[in-house]
């Protein structure tokens, strides 16, 4: 990749390296690496969601990865939630950003994928994070069909701010299939630390963490009555909400989540219109209830209740089922 004079960047850009671009705006993609993206992409489509590509490995060229040449193949599925698009990444061979996350973690969401609107732009954003003490944790092109070319960077955020953030610059992106999956209300991540984490993205120039303390009631753990306390967090950068869980007092999921893989992506979440019929559902799916509990006042406007659900056997993430009261269709919902 062709890179401009770092004095040259410094100066066109040092006015705004306190602000992110307004492509963060967008809602971005999911970077799901995983170990099988086809027995994963089958699993969700079972829950709806339909999915495109063929299992053909993909590669990247002119990489470098911390600095050191390189190249790596991978295959590639893509699932289209009603308002997101998951990519599910199967590294196939050679030495890359996605290949340490697995063997470290294991599956799961690696990160989050953000088109930018020109190579110099993609150029001078990542140069603004390397003014913040961010580095480039791998750079290079990917390569499709038909000679189809995607310049990218990966950014090494994924330490301090749990989820590795990537740039690409593509022309002519794919277009949307008109079959969609179900809406996605919120994508949540755990962290020992939120106010670190909060901390850190307001660094480099990203919405603020909104927490809160909410007391939960009728809290089930894995079947039987539960004690978890968590604080919570929103994040509004783009138009799926991001909350942040931090733990405060278990057992509980997150904190079986922070002992196995560590802290990041925890779960997608989705509106349930009938929290016991969508989470029937999903238990006839083959993805059983572990966690369960509600907020508010019972029968109060703006009380609520949830489920988890484990899908960690498709791709390392929990689901969780959202239903909020409102008294036009408490009927529906109880």
């Amino acid at each position: 990749m062709r890179r401009l004079p770092f004095c040259l960047l410094l100066a066109t850009v040092l006015p705004l390296f306190g602000q992110a671009p307004d492509f963060y705006k967008q809602t971005p993609r999911l970077m799901w690496v995983v170990r099988d993206a086809k027995a994963t992409a089958d699993a969700w489509e079972k829950a709806g969601v339909p999915n495109e590509g063929d299992m053909e490995p993909y590669q990247a060229v002119k990489v470098e990865l911390r600095g050191k040449a390189g190249g790596h193949k991978f295959s590639m599925l893509s699932g289209y939630f009603g308002n997101l698009r998951a990519d599910w990444i199967q590294p196939v061979k050679g030495d890359s950003a996605w290949k340490e996350f697995l063997d470290k973690r294991g599956p799961g969401v690696f990160g989050l994928m953000f088109r930018v609107p020109s190579m110099g732009e993609m150029v001078m954003e990542a140069a603004r994070l390397q003014s913040l003490g961010v580095s480039r944790l791998e750079e290079g092109v990917f390569e499709f069909d038909e000679g189809w070319k995607v310049p990218y960077v990966m950014l090494d955020t994924g330490g301090e701010g749990k989820f590795t953030l990537c740039l690409y610059y593509d022309a002519e992106p794919d277009p949307v299939p008109e079959s969609k999956g179900p809406q996605v209300a919120q994508l949540a991540l755990i962290a020992k630390d939120m106010t670190r984490v909060a901390s850190y993205w307001a660094k480099l120039g990203f919405a603020p963490i909104t927490e809160s303390h909410t007391e939960i009631r009728d809290k089930l753990y894995k079947g039987a009555a539960g004690r978890f306390e968590m604080k919570l967090g929103f994040q509004r950068q783009f138009p799926i909400v991001m909350e942040w869980i931090q733990p405060v007092q278990g057992p509980s999921i997150y904190e079986d989540q922070m002992a196995k893989q560590g802290e990041g992506f925890h779960h997608v979440a989705f509106d349930a219109k009938n929290l016991e019929t969508e989470s029937e559902r999903w238990k006839e799916l083959g993805f059983p209830e572990t966690m369960s509990g509600a907020w508010g006042e019972k029968g109060a406007t703006g009380s609520g209740r949830f489920a988890y659900h484990d899908l960690h056997a498709a791709g390392g993430v929990d689901v969780e089922l959202l239903w909020t009261y409102q008294a036009s269709t408490a009927r529906a919902g109880k």
